[in-house]
């Protein structure tokens, strides 16, 4: 602040505008400086006892239902796996057992058929028993050759003639030869598209056709599904087959 020349008298209410933009400032500056400074002593407020001691209990009883939901969904996972497992363990049970019996089957199958083809009906006793009034229904029907296996459409006839019998007429659909690797993977491809639960195989087994039905069984079984065979009484693909025998509707495609 400079006196004012003029008249001999000094300005001392001349002030510049920085002169008082700086006064401003700086006063603003020190209110918010002492605001902060009283802020930062007030201690915070204490929660009373009783309400504190009702939290913490909220809280342990929160962590402990917690914990407890937890271990009730362990011990149901683990029991739900527990079972899976036996339950896992009785299938392969009976799978090895099967395949145990299969196997001894196969050998003596393939003894007796060494010495070139024999009639079914001398093979009959060592053979799978044909499935009787299953509770599935027949997804797929095969008929088994030398090295072949024709995927078939089974055409029945009423009965007829004295006494009752009825005509049945195959339509080849497709052919699998299994001895190679292309026809193999086709076959499986093809049962891949039933289900085992729903459905089982029909076979018919030609007289020329025991080593094919070997490896066909062993596929089919592999694949999960059930089998029912019965035997082709000729080579001809148009037969009669009486009443008694074995129903044809077990071989038919619904």
């Amino acid at each position: 602040m400079a006196p004012v020349k003029g008249d001999g008298e000094a300005g001392f209410f001349n002030f510049s505008f920085l002169d008082i933009l700086a006064c401003t400032v700086g006063a603003i500056v020190f209110l918010l400086m002492a605001l902060a400074t009283q802020l930062s002593f007030v201690a915070p407020r204490s929660l009373p006892v009783a309400e504190r001691d009702a939290l913490r209990a909220r809280r342990d009883r929160a962590r402990a239902a917690l914990a407890s939901l937890d271990a009730t969904s362990l011990r149901e996972e683990t029991a739900a796996l527990r079972s899976e497992r036996a339950a896992n363990e009785r299938r392969a049970r009976a799978l090895r057992a099967r395949l145990r019996s299969d196997e001894a089957k196969a050998a003596e199958l393939e003894a007796r058929s060494a010495g070139g083809p024999r009639k079914v009906e001398e093979l009959a006793p060592i053979l799978p028993r044909p499935t009787q009034r299953t509770q599935r229904r027949c997804g797929l029907n095969l008929v088994c050759g030398a090295g072949v296996v024709d995927e078939v459409f089974v055409r029945i006839s009423d009965p007829h003639g004295e006494p009752p019998r009825r005509t049945v007429r195959l339509e080849r659909l497709e052919r699998y030869p299994i001895a190679e690797p292309a026809g193999a993977r086709r076959l499986s491809a093809r049962l891949r598209r039933i289900d085992p639960r729903r459905h089982y195989v029909g076979v018919l087994l030609r007289s020329d056709g025991f080593a094919t039905f070997r490896e066909l069984r062993r596929r089919v079984h592999r694949a999960g599904f059930e089998m029912a065979w019965q035997p082709l009484p000729s080579d001809e693909w148009t037969f009669d087959v009486a009443p008694e025998l074995p129903s044809p509707d077990e071989l038919r495609t619904d």
